[in-house]
This record gives structure tokens, C-alpha cells and sequence, in this order.
């Protein structure tokens, strides 16, 4: 962790600027289903993700309150983060330590996402398609290993609370998106 001025706190030093609501882990963990709700009704209505949940999902509360990237666009909305850019070449630390809110999409490229996690006052919020609606989990060592390590089965076990994936496991990656 970088060191700091007394007069100087991390929050001061992160993020925060792009952020224009703070919420609480909490809020997000007890709203969760209902803004998904919220965003793929009204905000995200001309969104592919809307569009998805309409013609092969039937407006099922399953894919409304379970999609891992409607929890993503979800947070991104109700934290008034629009315009977000792809970091490069960093450890999972190193971007903690200098954000307070990303986004980590986990896939074999940039493009191709399996699933998307925000990782947000030192929590991992996601939800996984229908497994389990938002969630938050505290960030350990174990877990910043696991990310920083993605391409085995365990790391993904570990990350994701369980959830298998095999296709091309190995060649899976984290690619880290910030607030700007």
C-alpha cells in the first residue's frame, strides 16, 4: 500500500472524483435485485442486456436479478459512472490499493467475458447467472491470490463462490475497467 501525507487520507488519493453517488456494500447487497430490476427497465431499456432479457429470457426475474453483467451496469448506474477505460499490465493489489471502485471482467480476452465482478470498498459484489443474486464477499490474501492466479479451476471456485468453468480454463484472464 502506498504511503500518505498526514493531511492526506486514500480516499482523497483514489477514485473517488469519478464516483458521483457513494453507496454503502450493504445498500448494494439489500437493493441489489430490485435495481437490476430498475436498470433493465429504465436506464439500460435500449441496452443489448435489456434486449437479452426480453427475447430469450421472457423478462425472467432470473436473468433480471441473477446476470452478472446486469449487476455491473447496475452498480456503474447508480454510482453515476459512465465513461470507464481498461487498465493494463497491473497485479489486482496495485489497483486496489489506487481505487476504491473497479470493475474486473474475467474472459480469454477483453471481448470475450465469462464473468464480470466490481470490486468496491474492498469487496467483490457480484451475482452469477442463475446460481445467486448479488452478493458481496470481503477481499482476502486468499482471494487476491486466486485473481491474480485466474487461470486454474480453484482460483475461479474461489473468486466466483463456487461456480464451475472448464471451457478454456487456462487461458482465462482478468481485465480491470476504472471510473474516469
Amino acid at each position: 500500500m502506498m504511503e500518505y501525507e498526514e493531511s492526506r487520507t486514500r480516499e482523497e488519493d483514489i477514485n473517488k472524483t469519478a464516483i458521483v453517488k457513494e453507496l454503502s456494500v450493504s445498500d448494494l447487497v439489500k437493493n441489489g435485485k430490485e435495481w437490476n430490476y430498475e436498470w433493465i427497465t429504465t436506464a439500460g431499456k435500449d441496452h443489448w442486456l435489456a434486449s437479452t432479457w426480453k427475447i430469450l429470457y421472457g423478462n425472467s426475474p432470473v436473468f433480471s436479478q441473477t446476470s452478472c453483467e446486469v449487476t455491473a451496469a447496475m452498480i456503474r448506474w447508480k454510482f453515476g459512472c459512465d465513461d470507464w477505460i481498461e487498465l493494463e499490465k497491473m497485479k489486482f493489489k496495485d489497483v486496489m490499493d489506487k481505487y476504491l471502485l473497479f470493475q474486473i471482467t474475467i474472459g480469454t480476452n477483453d471481448v470475450d467475458q465469462e464473468h464480470v465482478i466490481t470490486i468496491y470498498k474492498n469487496h467483490i459484489i457480484q451475482s452469477y447467472f442463475d446460481r445467486y443474486p448479488i452478493r458481496a464477499t470481503r477481499i482476502d490474501k486468499q482471494l487476491i491470490k486466486a485473481i491474480d492466479n485466474i487461470s486454474s479451476l480453484t482460483s475461479y471456485l474461489e473468486i466466483t463462490g463456487g461456480m464451475e468453468y472448464y471451457e478454456n480454463i487456462d487461458e482465462l484472464k482478468v481485465f480491470y475497467w476504472v471510473p474516469v
